[in-house]
Order: structure tokens, then sequence, then C-alpha cells
């Protein structure tokens, strides 16, 4: 798995644009221009590191609004899929540019627990404010 973050631009309000990028790494991948604010960015690492807390627990983090007209959004979602305490990391992303490229996409893969915990970590620490992309990779072994 490959997760990454290209900023394009900062707005004058601290809003970050950036390019998203998730590839499972067996043709499912997902990249596109995505908008949050870096302290919502920081809540969401945060989080992570202290995921999971028991077998039901979810973390969900969404970019851009939601609604069929809006340009871009995305949503991850950290997850337990099992009662053995197997988590995943959920891709949900939806484009609207126009009627004619409107594009979603939904997957999830299977990552462990303490590799949610650091990529959370490296999040946190990533230095927004910095032209440094974000890259985090992950080989998932069976």
């Amino acid at each position: 798995m490959r997760f990454a973050i290209q900023k394009i631009w900062t707005d004058t309000d601290g809003m970050l644009s950036v390019q998203l990028s998730v590839d499972r790494g067996d043709g499912n991948a997902v990249s596109q221009e995505v908008c949050f604010y870096p302290k919502s960015l920081t809540s969401f690492a945060k989080e992570l590191q202290a995921f999971p807390a028991s077998v039901t627990d979810e973390i969900v983090y969404e970019m851009g609004p939601k609604g069929e007209d809006a340009y871009s959004w995305m949503r991850l979602r950290a997850y337990v899929f099992n009662p053995s305490g197997h988590t995943a990391l959920q891709i949900v992303s939806r484009c609207n540019p126009s009627p004619e490229l409107r594009s979603s996409c939904q997957f999830s893969l299977p990552i462990e627990a303490a590799s949610l915990n650091r990529l959370g970590e490296e999040l946190e620490h990533w230095r927004f404010e910095s032209e440094e992309p974000f890259e985090f990779l992950y080989q998932h072994v069976p």
C-alpha cells in the first residue's frame, strides 16, 4: 500500500488543497484533489495512534463536502473487521468536476493496527507548510 499527499496550494484561511493518493498495490487505487484544514488531519492522526480501543472501534475522517454536487469528497475509515481485532482502512471517494467526468471509488485494505498507529504518527509529524510530499508505504503480509 502507498498512501501519499502532495500539497497543491494553501488558501488564505489555512485550508490545504492536496492530491491524496492511496494505492492498494493490486490495481485498486484512487488519486484525487481534496481540501482540508491541517488541524482536522492532525486530530485524525492522533486518533489513529490510539486505534483500536476495542473490537467495535472505528475512526472516520472526511475531506470536502459530501453533497452530490460537491467537487470533491473523500472519506478514510479505520475499522476492526473481525472479533480477533484485525483492522483495515477503507477509502471512499467521489469527484464531480462535471456530469460527464463524475467518478467514485470504494475499497478497503487490511492493515495491521500497529501500522495504522505508525501512519498516525507520521501524519502528525508531517509539516503542512513544507513543499515536501507525505508518503507512507506498507507491505501487507498475508
